[in-house]
């Protein structure tokens, strides 16, 4: 059996028409300021079915979709020499104001009741829908058209690939064939 050697496997095809990190980041902001008065109203009547839900739709589909697409996102703000530091920027000052948000919430609930806590929720929302509304987007719709064009094109791809159709170099630089064993192939690599 011939070794190939591939950069992507099979499943990143099926990511192809993903959308972008930021309309990702988008839709959590709108379910995030969607969901804050609902998700208390839910708390609040003591149901534990629909407390139950409350954490599958906060954690499973809000959370996850800001949580889960930030680091794409980052990874796309800045550019190589800078991208470690532009987005550990951002984390640790969102962890610095983010870690007075438990007490601004019980401060909010003792003030105003449940609706306190709910507003702030939303208010978040629109900080992060704003934040993600205003960012230029660095890898749209031409930067993705252009590297499906090159990828098209046939250009050669930076993974080495094998010689012959079933020829591996072993150390001596001597080309072997099929009467090299798989296992012996795979130690030379």
């Amino acid at each position: 059996m011939p070794r190939t050697h591939r950069a992507v496997p099979p499943q990143g095809t099926v990511w192809t028409g993903a959308p972008a990190p930021s309309q990702l980041l988008q839709a959590g902001c709108l379910l995030a300021v969607a969901f804050g008065f609902p998700m208390y109203l839910m708390a609040n009547t003591g149901n534990p079915v629909l407390i139950v839900l409350i954490f599958l739709i906060t954690i499973g589909l809000i959370h996850a979709a800001l949580k889960g697409t930030q680091a794409a996102w980052f990874a796309e703000l800045f550019k190589t020499n800078t991208r470690t530091s532009g987005a550990s920027l951002g984390y640790q000052i969102a962890a610095s104001v983010a870690g007075f948000a438990p007490f601004l919430a019980v401060l909010l609930a003792e003030s105003f009741g449940w609706s306190g806590p709910a507003g702030f929720y939303v208010v978040i929302g629109l900080i992060g829908l704003l934040g993600v509304a205003t960012t230029n987007e660095t890898w749209g719709p031409r930067e993705r058209a252009a590297a499906e064009t090159a990828a098209t094109k046939g250009r050669p791809s930076a993974v080495p690939q094998p010689r012959g159709a079933d020829a591996v170099e072993d150390k001596a630089g001597e080309k072997s064939g099929d009467k090299t064993s798989e296992t012996e192939s795979a130690r030379r690599f």
